[in-house]
């Protein structure tokens, strides 16, 4: 409770802080640019002026005082994209870096950069598992993306990550394992084997030492890259600001 009594006075502070940096800056919100913002908030709320206002009043709030926090909310967001977001710049290079230490993986000594597959059969099903397992690496056999054809059909764990399972070494593997990939070339694909209760299979992305291995393709992860490396940039950023707005104010706290 303490601890949450302080972030809420932090934050009232701050709210101040960068209300008074907007004033003094010059910075509002014309009329227009409010109703037409309000009338979005109606309309993503599915409700009329009306029902909104009737909502509020039930939660104990005047429809005034919500049109003054929306436009102080609107004010502040102003400010902070002029001061902060619009000056974040996110290069290629940045991506690029980002996803050579994120995305690209190294293989060393003996190791096996693997995707599977697997389907787990209850009793009585065995045959027809069998069948499906086999359908479905012809599939991947054909050039179908082995990724997709994982999180559509595979049972195991792996399967939300397109059977990404990562480098094992031959010695960290089954003996069936090891036997069903041990000779396959880069992009090779396995025999389906039988597991305790399942079959499965593999795609070897790489087995040579030193290779460079890619997790995903660049462009299909460039813009996720670009979001998180602005948000975390924007998250730095705005810190820093607040920051000095508090160490150029005088802020006395009154119990």
């Amino acid at each position: 409770l303490a601890q949450m009594e302080k972030d809420i006075l932090q934050q009232i502070i701050e709210n101040k802080l960068i209300q008074q940096k907007a004033k003094s800056m010059g910075v509002s919100i014309s009329a227009d640019d409010f109703n037409e913002a309000y009338q979005v908030l109606l309309e993503r709320n599915g409700v009329t002026k009306e029902q909104f206002v009737a909502e509020l009043e039930r939660g104990g709030l005047s429809s005034a005082y919500h049109r003054k926090m929306f436009k102080s909310q609107m004010l502040q967001s102003k400010l902070v994209s002029y001061e902060i977001k619009s000056k974040i710049v996110i290069t290629e290079d940045m991506i690029q870096e980002y996803y050579d230490k994120e995305f690209v993986e190294q293989i060393a000594g003996d190791g096996f950069y693997l995707l599977q597959i697997g389907m787990i059969w209850n009793e009585g099903e065995k045959a027809e598992i069998l069948e499906q397992a086999e359908r479905v690496r012809e599939l991947a056999l054909e050039g179908k993306n082995f990724g997709r054809l994982a999180k559509k059909f595979s049972d195991l764990p792996s399967a939300i990550d397109g059977g990404d399972i990562g480098i094992f070494k031959a010695d960290e593997m089954s003996e069936q394992m090891r036997e069903a990939v041990i000779n396959l070339p880069k992009d090779g694909i396995s025999d389906v084997i039988e597991t305790e209760n399942g079959f499965q299979f593999f795609k070897v992305i790489s087995s040579q030492t030193g290779d460079l291995v890619s997790k995903a393709p660049y462009e299909s992860v460039k813009e996720k890259i670009r979001e998180q490396l602005y948000e975390q940039k924007f998250k730095e950023d705005y810190a820093k600001w607040v920051k000095a707005l508090k160490e150029d104010a005088y802020i006395e706290i009154l119990q």
